[in-house]
């Protein structure tokens, strides 16, 4: 009898040995999950830190249980920043939502976020061409002038102080 009961169990041993292994996977699946979760978010902080600009989100967009939210905002610090129809203030870090959502809200707010760094850039690049041309044309006014030499700052000054007294 023995050996008829082993023979039986080994299906389920197996079943058991499988599933053991797929519960290996799934917990090393959920520890990068969790990692690189933190990792988005870091990176997330350095650029909302840089452009220093709240980016609006599509409320409807985060579900449950955000379903009375009537507006939603990604701010610093890499916040959910949600008001609801009471106009009640609620602000939660992103690490504490669920994956799905982070990602949700990474998704929906890069686009914005590359358009704001886009103006920046455009911007910046004008104000450079605008100093560029000043100085040049600076440097064109100080071409045009003829060094006037200080008479106090000359040796003719000195000479005339020495023979006055």
């Amino acid at each position: 009898m023995t050996a008829a009961t082993s023979v039986e169990n080994t299906p389920i041993l197996e079943v058991i040995e499988e599933t053991q292994s797929t519960l290996a996977q799934l917990t090393e699946l959920q520890d990068l999950q969790k990692n690189y979760i933190a990792r988005l978010i870091e990176d997330l902080k350095v650029l909302l830190a840089y452009i220093k600009e709240t980016i609006p989100l599509d409320p409807t967009r985060l579900g449950c249980p955000y379903h009375n939210v009537k507006e939603a905002y990604l701010i610093s610090e890499a916040q959910l920043a949600i008001i609801d129809e009471d106009a009640k203030m609620v602000i939660r870090p992103l690490s504490n939502l669920e994956p799905e959502k982070i990602i949700m809200i990474i998704g929906e707010s890069i686009p914005k976020i590359n358009q704001i760094i886009a103006a920046k850039k455009q911007m910046l690049e004008e104000r450079v061409d605008l100093l560029e041309r000043l100085i040049k044309e600076f440097k064109k006014i100080s071409e045009t002038l003829n060094p006037v030499e200080d008479y106090y700052e000359s040796g003719d000054a000195i000479q005339k102080a020495i023979s006055d007294t």
